[in-house]
């Protein structure tokens, strides 16, 4: 079995970028290695048109930041993911240092995909929805 790293190195010959621009801050998200991360911050809004159509006004609400993550394994909370009491489901709560909210809240899993292959690893996907005025509370499993 081959020696475990927990950093590789990165050599970057360029002005404009270095080291920390390269991959992904660190694997979370429940999975063993994130391979992509996606994210979106989106919010509504709404026009205020004068009598001749043009726009004189704008409000913007119910920000909220997506998120979309691929890795190896079974998304889960804990270290292994042998455990099928704690692999990750719609309705729980995750907390992803690397990839903060605008909202500055945890997010809410809305989606969570598993890959099976007979030449690859086993892939998964979680997609989540942090909201900015929704207290998702502590990073963990959906009370029932």
């Amino acid at each position: 079995m081959a020696e475990e790293e927990d950093e590789c190195t990165v050599t970057v010959v360029s002005e404009k970028f270095d080291a920390d621009d390269w991959g992904i801050g660190q694997d979370e998200g429940g999975f063993k290695a994130m391979t992509s991360v996606s994210k979106t911050e989106r919010q509504d809004k709404a026009e205020a048109k004068n009598s001749k159509g043009c726009i004189v006004g704008l409000a913007f609400y119910n920000k909220s930041t997506e998120v979309s993550i691929e890795g190896i394994g079974t998304p889960s909370f804990d270290e292994d993911g042998e455990d099928p009491d704690q692999r990750m489901a719609a309705g729980d709560v995750i907390e992803l240092e690397s990839v903060p909210s605008a909202t500055g809240q945890n997010y809410i899993v809305d989606e969570v995909s598993i890959e099976f292959s007979n030449e690859d690893w086993q892939k998964g996907t979680v997609k989540a929805t942090a909201y900015e005025n929704i207290d998702a509370g502590s990073a963990g499993k959906a009370e029932e």
